[in-house]
């Protein structure tokens, strides 16, 4: 090869010559001319990691989007309770006679009854969209 033992300082990690690699584990810092052939990979290995990575990607972006998603209906739930609870407390002050009366109580026993509803529905709604086979949207 002609090298010296002073050129392990243009390459990390030290390996024995064998057949040309993909490029992993190699850092150089500049090429000496015995190394100036480099190989490529395959074309089908090239398809499959593009493929991999793509499917990383699309997976990762789902996750993400979803997450965002509950994440706003969570808050809005928590808005819809604040709410509904706001409006038995005005119901039960404004109440009348014992019939208002109990219905307002009854009403404050059971908080968040259609603000459940509601948040259920939104999250079958959201989750529907992320079933395999659904597209991202962009």
């Amino acid at each position: 090869m002609g090298r010296t033992s002073a050129s392990w300082c243009c390459r990390w990690p030290q390996r024995k010559k064998r057949e040309p690699s993909v490029g992993l584990g190699v850092y150089q810092y500049h090429h000496h001319a015995e190394d100036h052939h480099v190989s490529t990979p395959p074309p089908a290995l090239l398809t499959n990691a593009n493929l991999l990575i793509n499917l990383q990607l699309e997976v990762s972006l789902r996750l993400l989007d979803a997450m965002r998603k509950l994440s706003e209906i969570n808050l809005q739930l928590g808005r819809d309770l604040i709410a509904e609870a706001g409006a038995n407390t005005q119901r039960l002050m404004a109440s009348k006679d014992a019939t208002q009366l109990s219905a307002a109580i009854a009403a404050q026993l059971a908080p968040g009854r259609q603000s459940l509803q509601t948040y259920q529905h939104r999250v079958a709604e959201q989750l529907a969209q992320f079933q395999p086979g659904s597209q991202l949207p962009h």
